[in-house]
C-alpha cells in the first residue's frame, strides 16, 4: 500500500499541475480581449477624428474611390477639407474630388466614398488592385491623418461604393 501512495502521489501532482498550466490563457488577459482588425481596410483610431476602414476600390474607368468612415468624437463640427494619396515609394498620385466639402457634425459617423455630391475623393491613376496607396486626409481643424490603405477590386461587397465621377452630379 505504501508503494502505491509513493507512485501515486508524484502522479496526482504532475496531472494537477498540468491542469494548472493548460489554464493558463483563459484569464481576462486572453487573447480574444484585444483589439485586431478583422476588416480589410485600414484604422486610425489615435485621436478625437478616427477613420476607420480605409481602402480604396477599383472603378471600370481605371480610377480608384476612396472609402473610409469618419468619426468625429470631438466638441465641435469639422469638414474634411481635402484628400491626398501616394503610392508607397512616395510618388504622389492624381486625386479628384466633387465640388462640395463633406461635413463631419461631432459625435456622428460619416461615410466618404458613398454615391453623393459631398465627400467623394478619387485616385484618377496609379491605384491598382492588390496594392497599398498612402492616403491623407486633411480636416478643417487639427492634424491631418495618413493610413496606408489597401486598393481593392471591385466586387459585390463594394456595391455602395461610389464608381467614380461619372456616378456623381457633374454640374
Amino acid at each position: 500500500m505504501k508503494s502505491m501512495l509513493r507512485v501515486a502521489a508524484p502522479l496526482a501532482v504532475v496531472v494537477i499541475a498540468a491542469l494548472g498550466v493548460a489554464a493558463c490563457g483563459t484569464g481576462s488577459m486572453a487573447q480574444t480581449s484585444k483589439q485586431y482588425q478583422a476588416g480589410v481596410g485600414a484604422d486610425d483610431r489615435s485621436g478625437r477624428t478616427q477613420v476607420l476602414g480605409t481602402l480604396l476600390v477599383t472603378n471600370p474607368d481605371g480610377s480608384a474611390t476612396v472609402s473610409a468612415s469618419v468619426v468625429n468624437k470631438g466638441k465641435a463640427d469639422l469638414i474634411l477639407t481635402g484628400v491626398t494619396a501616394a503610392s508607397m515609394d512616395g510618388t504622389e498620385l492624381p486625386v479628384t474630388s466633387t465640388k462640395f466639402l463633406l461635413p463631419l457634425p461631432k459625435g456622428l459617423l460619416v461615410h466618404l466614398g458613398v454615391a453623393s455630391d459631398a465627400g467623394g475623393y478619387f485616385v484618377t491613376k496609379g491605384a491598382v488592385a492588390g496594392h497599398y496607396v498612402r492616403v491623407t486626409l486633411s480636416f478643417s481643424s487639427g492634424n491631418p491623418i495618413t493610413l496606408e490603405a489597401p486598393v481593392v477590386p471591385r466586387t459585390p461587397v463594394y456595391e455602395e461604393v461610389s464608381r467614380g465621377m461619372s456616378e456623381v452630379d457633374p454640374s
